[in-house]
């Protein structure tokens, strides 16, 4: 068997949508395959239907005034390993890992954001919930395509929510220039929230019944 250590997702407007995973598996075997088990037809969906929200409660983070419009590049949403392998000293004639243990998972969210005085206000009042240690609560959503009837009126989706507060590193320097507007990179990390009881949140919305 194999287990996913973790996994990052990237959108921007300079590159295509992604999702990067990393695995340790044990030893392979020969089997007998399984047949009849039909793969889920994929959909697609741009980067561009990528949206992003802030705001300060868990609660409120998609509210009407939450939604960063016309500000961020791209994004990097990369979670750290949930669970590791480890190696003992146990005679293994398979040589891979005895067994496996849980870590402390932390979600790490870079943006790249327009850093515009004139036309935005995202950077400076993030700069101001740095200062603070304020928590800030952001959801990546990605829409993808209607379903069929009769369920048209709803998409597939995906969301990314979490409770998050800016790193050390988080915009100590302004990069360099894009059609005239300097760009920030923000580094949050996720923490938890005692009100929510939790620190991320991965919400799937598809047409798939069950797992292949």
């Amino acid at each position: 068997f194999g287990i996913t250590t973790g996994f990052e997702i990237t959108g921007g407007v300079d590159a295509v949508p992604q999702i990067t995973w990393s695995m340790d598996a044990r030893k392979s075997s020969d089997t007998t395959f399984t047949t009849g088990i039909a793969l889920p037809t994929v959909s697609y969906a741009s980067n561009l239907k990528w949206s992003v929200y802030c705001n300060d409660t868990w609660s409120d983070m998609e509210g009407s005034a939450a939604k960063i419009a016309g500000q961020v590049y791209g994004f990097t949403w990369a979670l750290s390993p949930l669970v590791m392998p480890q190696y003992y000293l146990d005679g293994r004639d398979d040589l891979d890992f005895s067994t496996v243990e849980p870590q402390t998972r932390q979600v790490d969210l870079t943006m790249q954001v327009v850093y515009n005085t004139g036309a935005s206000d995202f950077v400076e009042e993030q700069m101001g919930k740095k200062d603070a240690s304020t928590k800030q609560f952001i959801s990546l959503d990605l829409t993808g395509g209607a379903f069929q009837a009769p369920a048209a009126s709803y998409n597939r989706s995906i969301k990314l929510r979490g409770s998050f507060i800016h790193a050390a590193d988080s915009m100590e320097e302004i990069g360099g220039d894009r059609d005239g507007n300097s760009i920030v990179s923000m580094h949050l990390v996720s923490q938890y929230d005692p009100t929510e009881g939790g620190d991320i949140e991965i919400q799937v919305q598809n047409n798939v019944a069950s797992f292949p």
